[in-house]
C-alpha cells in the first residue's frame, strides 16, 4: 500500500470541504475561472426573487413615508365650469367660471403627524427585513456551497478506497495464482472492489446533485457556471471564543435584528394607540378660494373667499362646521357663509380599534422584554456549543490519526499473513469511517459558525473564530473534475 498517495488522498479530502468563513480573496479571478465563495454569495443575492421583492416593498414603504408627508401640504384643486340655458325666446343667459381652491389643515390633535413618524418606522421595518433577508440569502449559500465541497471530499474519499481496492486486487490475484491464498478469499476481495466502484457512483450523484442545486441557486445555466474554488482546509483554524458570554450576550442585546424590529414595532404600536387615544380631537383646516365669473369668456369679475373649517368627532358620529368670507363682482358683494353637517353613527368601530392598538402596545411591549431577556441565554449557550463542538473535532482528529496509524500497521500486517482478510477489511472500514466522521464534523463545525453569527445577529465573520485560505486555482480545478483519482 502506497502510504503517500493514501496521505495526500486524506488530505484533499478535507481541503475541499470549507464554507462559511470567508476572507477577502486580494486577486479576484479572472472570467471563467471557479467561482470564489463571495461570488458565488453575490451571484445567489443577485438572482434572489425573495430579496427582489423585499426592495420592491421598501419602497412602497418609501412612497408611502411621502405620502404622509404630503398631507402636511397644502391640497390644490382647479375647477372649470359652464352654464348655459337657452329659454323659449332665445334668451341665453350663460356663464362661465374658473376657480382655484386651497386647503391647509392647521392642527388635527397631532395625528397627521404621528401617521408620518409610522411611516418613517414602516420605512426603516422594510429596510431591516431586506437586511436580514440578504443575510439569510448569503447564509443559504454558503450552505449549498459547502454541501458541494463536502459531496466531492466523499467522492474523493470514495476514489482512494478504490485505489487501495485496486492495488489489494492486483496483489490478491497474483497471490491466488501463486496458491498462497483461498479462491474464496480472492472473490472475496474482487467482491469488495466492486463495492468500492458501487461508492464511487453514488458519490459522484451525490456530487452532481449538489452542483445542480447550487447552479440553481445562482441562476447561472449548466454550460456557463465554471466550477467552485475550492478551499484549503488543511489550513483551516478554529480559534477559541475570544468574547467572554457577557460581552457577547450585550453585542447581541444590541446590534441583534430581532431586537431592532421589536423595538420599531413598539414605537409603531405606541404611535398607533395615541392615534386611536387623540381621536377626540378636532380636527382645524383653512380654506382659500380665488376665481373668475363672468357671461364671456375669458371671465371678468374676480371673487375670492377664505375660510375655515372644524370637524369634531365623538359618540361615534362626525360634526363638520364651515365658516368663510366671501366677495364676488370685483368686490361688489360680500359676505359671510357658515354651514354644517352632522354625520351620525358613521364611525361605529372607534372603540375596536383603540382596544387593537391597546392589545398590539401591550403585544409588542412584552415580546421586546421577553427577547431581551431570552437573546443572553441563548448567546452563552450558543458559546458554550461551539466550545464543545471544537473540543469534539479535537477528538476527532486525533482519533483519525491513531486510526490512520492502525490501519497502515494492519496492512503490513495482512501483507505478511498475520492478519486475515476479514479483520483486515473491519480496519478499513473503521479508517474509511473515521475519514467521513472528520470531514462531517468540520461541515457540522463550519455551519453552526454560520448559523450562529446570524441567530446572534452577528455580521458573517464578525466573531473572527475561523480563517481559511483557497487551493491555487490550478490544484482546484484539477481536483474538482469528477473521476480524478486522489
Amino acid at each position: 500500500m502506497n502510504s503517500r498517495i493514501s496521505e495526500l488522498g486524506f488530505a484533499f479530502c478535507f481541503a475541499i470541504t470549507h464554507l462559511l468563513c470567508t476572507e477577502t480573496v486580494v486577486s479576484q479571478p479572472d472570467s471563467g475561472s471557479a467561482l470564489t465563495l463571495r461570488e458565488v454569495e453575490n451571484l445567489v443575492i443577485e438572482h434572489s426573487v425573495e430579496l427582489k421583492e423585499a426592495r420592491i416593498e421598501q419602497r412602497i414603504a418609501r412612497e408611502k413615508e411621502a405620502m404622509e408627508f404630503r398631507n402636511l401640504f397644502p391640497s390644490l384643486s382647479i375647477s372649470y365650469r359652464q352654464n348655459r340655458t337657452v329659454a323659449r325666446r332665445n334668451f341665453d343667459n350663460g356663464r362661465y367660471s374658473v376657480q382655484v381652491k386651497l386647503s391647509q389643515p392647521v392642527y388635527d390633535g397631532g395625528r397627521s403627524s404621528l401617521r408620518r413618524k409610522i411611516a418613517r418606522i414602516q420605512t426603516q421595518m422594510a429596510r431591516d427585513r431586506r437586511s436580514l433577508l440578504r443575510r439569510k440569502t448569503a447564509h443559504e449559500a454558503r450552505k449549498s456551497y459547502l454541501a458541494m465541497q463536502g459531496a466531492l471530499a466523499r467522492l474523493s474519499l470514495a476514489h482512494s478506497r478504490r485505489l487501495r481496492s485496486e492495488r489489494l486486487l492486483e496483489s490478491a490475484r497474483l497471490e491466488y495464482r501463486n496458491g498462497l491464498i483461498t479462491r474464496l478469499d480472492f472473490l472475496e476481495i474482487q467482491n469488495q472492489h466492486r463495492r468500492s466502484e458501487l461508492k464511487i457512483h453514488s458519490a459522484r450523484r451525490s456530487a452532481e446533485k449538489s452542483r445542480r442545486e447550487l447552479i440553481l441557486l445562482t441562476g447561472l445555466s449548466k454550460e456557463a457556471f465554471p466550477g467552485i474554488r475550492l478551499l484549503d482546509m488543511s489550513n483551516t483554524v478554529f480559534r477559541a471564543m475570544t468574547f467572554s458570554p457577557d460581552r457577547l450576550a450585550e453585542l447581541t442585546r444590541k446590534n441583534h435584528p430581532r431586537i431592532l424590529r421589536l423595538q420599531r414595532n413598539l414605537y409603531r404600536a405606541r404611535e398607533n394607540y395615541k392615534v386611536s387615544k387623540e381621536y377626540y380631537l378636532p380636527t382645524i383646516s383653512l380654506t382659500g378660494r380665488y376665481g373668475k365669473t363672468g357671461d364671456q369668456w375669458p371671465p371678468g369679475q374676480s371673487e375670492w373667499g377664505l375660510g375655515v373649517n372644524i370637524t369634531f368627532r365623538g359618540l361615534e358620529s362626525t360634526l363638520s362646521q364651515n365658516v368663510g368670507l366671501d366677495q364676488s363682482r370685483n368686490g361688489a358683494s360680500r359676505g359671510v357663509a357658515s354651514g354644517g353637517q352632522l354625520q351620525v353613527l358613521n364611525d361605529t368601530g372607534v372603540d375596536a380599534r383603540r382596544l387593537r392598538a391597546t392589545s398590539s402596545l401591550l403585544k409588542a411591549r412584552r415580546a421586546l422584554q421577553d427577547l431581551k431577556k431570552a437573546l443572553p441565554l441563548e448567546a452563552r449557550m450558543l458559546a458554550r456549543q461551539y466550545r464543545d463542538r471544537r473540543l469534539e473535532l479535537r477528538t476527532t482528529e486525533h482519533a483519525f490519526r491513531i486510526q490512520k496509524k492502525r490501519f497502515k500497521i494492519d496492512a503490513l500486517r495482512y501483507r505478511k499473513g498475520q492478519l486475515a482478510l476479514e479483520e483486515y477489511n473491519e480496519e478499513e472500514q473503521r479508517l474509511h469511517q473515521s475519514s467521513l466522521s472528520r470531514i462531517q464534523k468540520r461541515i457540522q463545525l463550519l455551519q453552526f459558525i454560520s448559523q450562529m453569527e446570524l441567530d446572534l445577529g452577528i455580521p458573517h465573520n464578525g466573531l473572527r473564530l475561523v480563517s481559511i485560505r483557497y487551493l491555487p486555482d490550478l490544484e482546484s480545478r484539477t481536483l474538482s473534475e469528477p473521476g480524478q483519482s486522489l
